[in-house]
């Protein structure tokens, strides 16, 4: 137990170690508690509980029981905030972020299906915000779908979305501008009685290159 400054090639304890700043050119180990300012090892800390109000500079450190980090130090950058690693973290459970995270790349290795928008590997209760592409492999359920780009379509590979293989849409399909269709089919049995009834409406003219078959009257 020091008030000041203690460094040490190596510091064992039986029990605990405490002090304002703690300092070794190898190793810290107490199996209680380790409490001090800052704490620097050049090899590792082990302890049960390893407590620091300022910094904890290690190449590893283990605590069997609680890591309790009080610095209040925001992070805004790799090398800035209470906690800072130069190497890789991993953990064996789970991780939880109060505030924001960064990522320069996020890989989620989980295969849990989505069924519903509270399962899934990857699971976000607000939006998504996505600056560049999104490539989803298999199917997706969107409650409402906006495509703001104003790309035009010239062909059945060009436009704000384009589709390669088929779509299908159980309501009404509005098209405000101009549409193409290699094959039109339409598969309503409703009869028409008037120019405003019918399995097909057509407000304007129809403009028709080929044969036309009509298999019943025709006004």
């Amino acid at each position: 137990n020091t008030a000041g400054t203690a460094t040490f090639a190596n510091l064992t304890s039986n029990g605990y170690i405490t002090g304002a700043s703690i300092s070794t050119t190898g190793t810290i180990s107490a199996p209680a508690q380790i409490t001090g300012g800052s704490i620097v090892s050049n090899s590792s800390v082990t302890a049960n509980t390893i407590t620091s109000n300022s910094t904890i500079t290690t190449i590893a450190f283990t605590a069997t029981g609680t890591t309790a980090l009080t610095s209040t130090n925001a992070t805004t950058t790799a090398t800035s905030g209470a906690l800072q690693v130069t190497g890789g973290i991993s953990t064996a459970a789970n991780l939880y972020v109060a505030g924001a995270s960064w990522y320069n790349n996020l890989s989620v290795l989980s295969s849990n299906a989505a069924t519903s928008t509270t399962s899934g590997a990857a699971v976000i209760t607000g939006g998504a915000g996505i600056g560049g592409n999104l490539y989803v492999g298999a199917a997706a359920s969107i409650n409402n779908l906006l495509v703001t780009s104003t790309n035009a379509t010239t062909s059945s590979s060009t436009g704000a979305a384009v589709v390669v293989g088929g779509i299908a849409t159980q309501a009404n399909l509005y098209v405000a501008g101009a549409s193409w269709h290699n094959n039109l089919s339409v598969f309503s049995s409703n009869a028409a009685t008037s120019s405003t009834s019918g399995a097909l409406v057509v407000a304007g003219g129809v403009g028709i290159g080929g044969n036309l078959y009509v298999g019943a009257a025709a006004s």
